[in-house]
This record gives structure tokens, sequence and C-alpha cells, in this order.
């Protein structure tokens, strides 16, 4: 018996020693090791996809936030948009995207409200607000449509509802209720002058010879949340635009307006493009957007070549964002209003790496 109870504690003692609780220093630290240097091996061979990865998300958001533009504008029968806002430290780089809209024309404060305008020289022209018929009542614009912003420079007058567009450049108050409005000189082929001939016409006089008018807006900041691209993506604007309107030259700034804007109209179609120099153009060719990487974008503008778009390399792998053929261009046909991704493919100049693109969207791809 007690040969037996003392055998059975030796394989119970044995048993329990023979447990392994854990790890030992050495062994953790070895591991650790091996994941480490696994790490070191597998991060840098990864990055680039992991790049290349973000470029494409990027692309499809921005693919996205420009076709949701497009539906507003379609549903709400007023232009939308999407303008690139620059970057504070690389105004050739855009990294948020913001919708905008054109809001409803301005027709005075009041029912019958018009405006009395007379010439002064070929360019300014002064301006009351008046919406009484017996010429006595005058509304107060300082406090509504020009104190408050409603109208600003850069919108356009229409005077009865028809015929030409005046684009208001400055507007200087000249008196009680009574503003001097400094048209663009490519607008004041037809300005009016709509005073009677009486010298020193009595309220009455300028009343009945005042107009409706209604005040064409410039597009606002809209209530849809803004695009941030993923980090270290953004849309390289020294190369975006049209083939005649780059989104960017050689004197760009942060601050310098207007941003680059792509309107859609009701009808679905690109109505107009906002490009730095040449302003709001008619929207004729289509526009490329092209997605790529921050460290690429040109930092100095004045180191750019305007006629080509052609830059020095600042990247530390001696490339910019148009050689790197894994970056995407956001296409948009401007007469559908269709938006197309596609890959940058080669070429010897910026117009045959967009061929691709424009060949990809004439095939309807989205």
């Amino acid at each position: 018996m007690l040969s037996e109870a003392t055998h059975l504690h030796g394989v119970a003692t044995g048993g329990r020693a023979g447990i392994r609780r854990g790890l030992t220093l050495i062994e953790l630290l070895v591991v650790v090791s091996i994941m480490m240097l696994l790490m070191a091996v597998t991060v840098p061979r990864l990055r680039p996809a992991m790049e290349n990865r973000r470029i494409r998300e990027a692309a499809r958001s921005v693919n996205v936030y420009l076709s949701s533009a497009r539906s507003r504008a379609i549903e709400n029968g007023r232009p939308c948009g999407v303008a690139i806002v620059r970057d504070g430290d690389l105004p050739l780089a855009g990294a948020k995207l913001i919708q905008v809209e054109v809001p409803p024309p301005y027709a005075g404060e009041m029912e019958g409200s018009r405006m009395v305008f007379f010439s002064q020289n070929g360019l300014v022209g002064t301006a009351q607000f008046w919406s009484d018929s017996s010429g006595t009542q005058l509304e107060d614009p300082i406090g509504t449509p020009i104190g408050t912003g409603l109208i600003r420079p850069g919108d356009t007058v229409q005077f009865g509802y028809q015929g030409h567009l005046y684009r208001i450049v400055g507007i200087t108050a000249t008196g009680p209720n009574t503003w001097d409005f400094l048209f663009s000189s490519t607008t004041t082929a037809a300005l009016p002058n709509m005073l009677p001939s009486n010298p020193s016409p009595t309220p009455q006089e300028r009343y009945a010879a005042s107009r409706p008018f209604q005040v064409f807006r410039q597009p606002v900041t809209s209530a849809v949340a803004p695009l941030r691209l993923p980090r270290s993506v953004v849309i390289d604007l020294w190369y975006s635009g049209t083939a005649s309107a780059w989104f960017a030259n050689s004197q760009t700034t942060p601050l310098k307006l207007p941003y680059p804007t792509i309107m859609f109209s009701p009808t679905g179609s690109v109505q107009e493009v906002a490009a730095d120099p040449f302003g709001t153009v008619p929207a004729i060719e289509p526009i490329f957007l092209l997605v790529g990487r921050r460290d690429r974008v040109n930092p100095d503008p004045q180191q750019g070549n305007d006629a080509n778009h052609t830059i020095p390399a600042v990247a530390e792998d001696g490339r910019t964002n148009l050689d790197d053929l894994a970056n995407l261009w956001v296409a948009i046909n401007p007469q559908t209003g269709y938006i197309v991704c596609t890959e940058n493919s080669a070429g010897t100049n910026i117009a045959e790496r967009r061929q691709y693109a424009r060949e990809f969207q004439a095939m309807g791809g989205r």
C-alpha cells in the first residue's frame, strides 16, 4: 500500500512539474524581433499599394460628389456645382471640395420693386431702388441686398427681364440709398440710361423711367457637407482644367478667387467653369481633374511653364503627378455631364495623357 501511494504521488508531482506555464523573456524577444524584421521588409513593399488604394478611393469619392451636385441641379432646377478649395500651404493642390448652388434671382424686397439707372460714363452707372409708384419710397439695399451681401461684385443685372446682362465688378455707396455700380468693360455696349431728359427729374419721373430688374447672383455654399480627400491625396490643379482653361497658373495664390468651380445646369450638362486666370467661362470642352499625391504637387507656381504646363520634379523620386501612371483622371463631359474615372495613360505631353480619358468618356463609361 505504501509503495503504491508513493508511486501515485510521484506520478502526480512529476506531471505537474512538466506543465509549461508561458514563454520565457528570451523567447518573447525572439518573436518580437522576427515580427519587426518582417514588418521592415513588407511595409515598404505594401506602401505603394496602400497609396494607390487611397488614390482610387479619392477618385471614386470625387466622382460621386460631382454626380451628387449634378443630381441636385436637375432636382432643384437651379445650377449647382462643386468648388475645389485651394490648400492654404500649397495653392496648386486641392484636398477639399464643397458644393455650391446659385440662389434665386434677387428682384427687390417688395412687390413691384424697380431700379432706376443713369449712366455716368461708359463703365459706371448710378442706381437707385424704388418700391412705390408715387416715387417717394425707396428701398434700403444698404441694410438688405447690398449690406448683407445679397448683391455682390460678380453678380449680373438684367433690366426688364430680358436683354443684355451687365456684370457688376464694384459697388460704392455715394449717398442716401444711392450706389455706384462699376460694370465690366465687356458688358457695357448697351448700358441703358433710364432717366428722362429733365436734368433734375422728380422722384415720380425717376420711378416712371425705372424698370423691373433681376440680379443673377453668384453661387453660394450649399448645406451639403464638404468632401475631404484621404491623407496625402489631392487634386493637382496645375494639370487640371480644360484644354484651354487651366485651373491654375504661375500667378496662383492660396486666396486667389474664384476657386476652380464646375457648375451643372438643370439639364445635367456643365453650364460653366471658373478657371484661373480666365474667370468664369462657358463649358465647351471636357474638364479633367488629376487625382494624385500631395508630395508631387509643384510647391511654387512660378517654377512652372504656363504655355505647356510643365514643372521641374519636386518629389524625392523625381516624378510629377503627370508622370505617375498609377494616378487617375476624373473627366467630365460638358454636353452630357457624365463623369468617368480612368487611368493616367502614357504619353509625351498632357494632351496625350488625357486622350485615353477622352476616348473612354466617348464610349459612355461612368
